[in-house]
């Protein structure tokens, strides 16, 4: 499975902020770069999602149609849909990739 990440090109991290008394949202960026990564077993999945996130990056749910660098990323990435069920996924979830 490929795994698409973005970061803002700003620097900003792409992180939304939970308190006891509250929530920050995502800060709104217009230009960003994207990260691409291949992993094949849930573990591998958990640990490129931990990597990322330390560096502020954030999950793109869905494909990405061309590399980014220093853009927007509308009009260039696709919906995805992960299901154990369904075929018509891009991404149809074998049972057994589930445990661990």
């Amino acid at each position: 499975m490929q795994l698409n990440f973005l970061s803002a090109s700003n620097g900003l991290p792409l992180t939304k902020t939970f308190s006891a008394t509250g929530s920050t949202p995502y800060p709104l960026v217009t230009h960003v770069d994207s990260h691409t990564f291949s992993v094949d077993t849930i573990s591998d999945f958990h640990d490129t999602l931990r990597q990322q996130s330390q560096l502020g990056h954030c999950l793109l749910k869905g494909d990405l149609k061309q590399p980014l660098v220093n853009e927007s990323r509308k009009g260039k990435s696709t919906p995805i849909c992960l299901s154990s069920t369904s075929t018509a996924c891009a991404y149809p979830i074998q049972s057994s990739q589930l445990a661990h």
